[in-house]
C-alpha cells in the first residue's frame, strides 16, 4: 500500500481538521501555492501595482476572502521581476522595484506583540499625514476589515485628507483620486449564475484539488478500490482521452460525462447558498468545504489501518454524504 504525502496536507485545508488547519490561510506552503487559483486581481491589478500606477491599494472583505493571499502573490511576482522582498515580523513586507518602494501589511485589523492595532496603522500610514494630497511616496498595499478601516480613519486626526477621500468613497461611493483603489472582496462570489461549468472559483479550485499530479501515487495503491478519497477524487476528475483505443476512449468519455454531472450538482449547492444570501462563502470557506467533502479527516495511514482491521464502511466519507455532514 502506498502513502500519498499530499493527502496529509490537503486535510489541513479543512478548518476543523484534526491534524491542524495550518493551510487555511495565505500561501505558506508549496501545496497552498500549487492550488492557488489566479483571478482578475492577479491578471490585471498585480501588473498595474508593480508598474507603479498606485499609491495606495486597500483590500477589504471578510476573513478568508483571499486578501493576504493576493498580497503574497504580488510579492512573489515582484521577486520574479528581480525585487528582494523583506518580510517583517510576519505582518507584512517591503521591497523596491524599479523606482518604486512598496510596503505591505497582511492584516490591518490585528494587534501585534509589539504594537497596538492603532499604533501599527499609524506607523503604516504615516506618509499620508496632513490635510493635502501627499506628494510622491511608497506604494502601500494593505488588507483589512472595512469596519476597522472606518474606525481608524474616524478616530485618527493625523490624516484628514486621506480620511475624507476614503470615508466619502466607502459611505457615499464617491470616486477616489487616481492611484488610489479599494477592492471589496466581500462582493466576490465563488460561483456564477450559470447552470453549466464555467470560469468561476469553484470550478478552478476543484480542478486543482483533483489534479493528477497530486493523486498519481494512489494509482498503484492496492487499497485504491476501497479508499473513499480515491473514489471521491476520481468522481470529480476529467481524464484525458488522447491516445486511447476506441473502447477505452468511449469508456473514458462516459466517465468524464459523469464527472461533469457531479460537478454541476455540487455547483448548484453553492449557488443555493449564494442566492439565499444568508451566508457569504469566502474562498477559505470553499476550500475548507471541498477539502472535507473530498478528503474527509483521515490520513493515508489511518485509512490503510482501518482497511487492515476490516473497517471498510466508509459510507459517510463518500462525497455525496460528506457534503451534507
Amino acid at each position: 500500500m502506498n502513502h500519498n504525502p499530499h493527502l496529509d496536507q490537503f486535510l489541513q485545508f479543512y478548518s476543523q481538521a484534526e491534524a491542524g488547519n495550518g493551510l487555511t490561510r495565505g500561501l505558506e506552503t508549496e501545496l497552498a501555492k500549487k492550488t492557488y487559483v489566479r483571478t482578475k486581481l492577479d491578471e490585471e491589478l498585480t501588473p498595474a501595482v508593480l508598474e507603479g500606477k498606485f499609491r495606495l491599494v486597500i483590500l477589504t472583505g471578510n476573513a478568508g476572502d483571499g486578501k493576504t493571499a493576493f498580497i503574497q502573490t504580488v510579492e512573489k511576482e515582484a521577486e520574479n521581476r528581480g525585487a528582494v522582498v523583506t518580510r517583517i515580523d510576519g505582518i507584512g513586507s517591503e521591497f523596491h522595484l524599479n523606482s518604486t518602494y512598496y510596503q505591505t501589511l497582511y492584516d490591518g485589523s490585528v494587534e501585534t506583540a509589539h504594537y497596538s492595532n492603532f499604533a501599527m496603522l499609524t506607523s503604516f500610514f504615516h506618509t499620508f499625514e496632513g490635510d493635502q494630497s501627499p506628494q510622491k511616496g511608497p506604494c502601500l498595499i494593505v488588507a483589512m476589515n472595512e469596519g476597522k478601516l472606518r474606525d481608524f480613519l474616524g478616530k485618527s486626526t493625523q490624516y484628514p485628507w486621506l480620511s475624507r477621500c476614503l470615508l466619502d468613497h466607502l459611505l457615499l461611493n464617491t470616486l477616489l483620486p487616481d492611484g488610489y483603489i479599494v477592492v471589496n472582496l466581500n462582493l466576490r462570489t465563488v460561483v456564477d449564475a450559470r447552470h453549466e461549468l464555467a470560469d468561476c472559483l469553484l470550478d478552478h479550485i476543484l480542478d486543482r484539488y483533483v489534479a493528477h499530479e497530486f493523486w498519481q501515487p494512489c494509482d498503484d495503491c492496492i487499497a485504491k478500490q476501497q479508499c473513499p478519497v480515491k473514489f471521491n477524487v476520481d468522481s470529480f476528475r476529467f481524464f484525458p482521452t488522447s491516445g486511447l483505443s476506441e473502447k477505452d476512449r468511449i469508456a473514458t468519455e462516459e466517465r468524464n460525462m459523469a464527472a461533469h454531472a457531479v460537478r454541476v450538482r455540487l455547483k448548484a449547492l453553492f449557488q443555493v447558498l449564494h442566492f439565499r444570501k444568508r451566508l457569504h462563502v469566502t474562498v477559505r470557506d470553499l476550500r475548507s468545504a471541498l477539502a472535507f467533502a473530498l478528503f474527509g479527516k483521515k490520513s493515508c495511514a489511518q485509512i490503510i489501518e482501518a482497511i487492515k482491521q476490516g473497517q471498510t464502511d466508509f459510507f459517510q466519507n463518500y462525497y455525496y454524504n460528506a457534503v451534507f455532514s
